[in-house]
């Protein structure tokens, strides 16, 4: 159990209430940025919700380390519900994670870094969210017409 969880020993789900801050925080932002969509307020509401549902990914993290719940079906299961909203499949991510550890800053190998260095322009497509996306799509449709 993680040292940030020690205060939640005693709990057999330790990981339940901050995931569920996280998901009620993530379905107030939304709720809030539905409510305020047509004024103002849902510029930053967008980048608030947007900041929540993406760090989703630490939470797919963990559960994929099984350091968030006692049990491991627990941990299969929620990171396989965060994977679907991510858009980002638990096995596809467990398995890339497995490489990056084990060859960690290996260009050819690491899992993370399977593509080519950046330059300023694919960096900035990147940031912009257009090749994120693509590539996140691609992999998934590859993947699945594959297997």
């Amino acid at each position: 159990m993680p040292p940030s969880c020690e205060a939640c020993a005693c709990l057999e789900y330790p990981g339940r209430d901050p995931d569920s801050v996280h998901v009620g925080a993530i379905a107030f932002s939304g709720t809030l940025l539905w409510v305020c969509r047509d004024s103002i307020w849902a510029v930053p509401l967008f980048a608030i919700h947007g900041v929540l549902l993406n760090f989703l990914y630490a939470g797919q993290h963990e559960l994929s380390h099984w350091t968030v719940f006692r049990t491991s079906w627990l941990n299969e299961w929620v990171g396989r519900i965060f994977g679907f909203v991510l858009f980002y499949p638990r096995t596809f991510d467990q398995v890339q994670h497995m490489a990056h550890h084990r060859f960690t800053q290996d260009w050819v190998r690491d899992g993370e870094l399977a593509r080519a260095r950046y330059t300023l322009t694919s960096y900035l497509l990147w940031m912009s969210g257009v090749s994120y996306w693509y590539t996140r799509w691609r992999r998934i449709l590859r993947f699945a017409l594959e297997s």
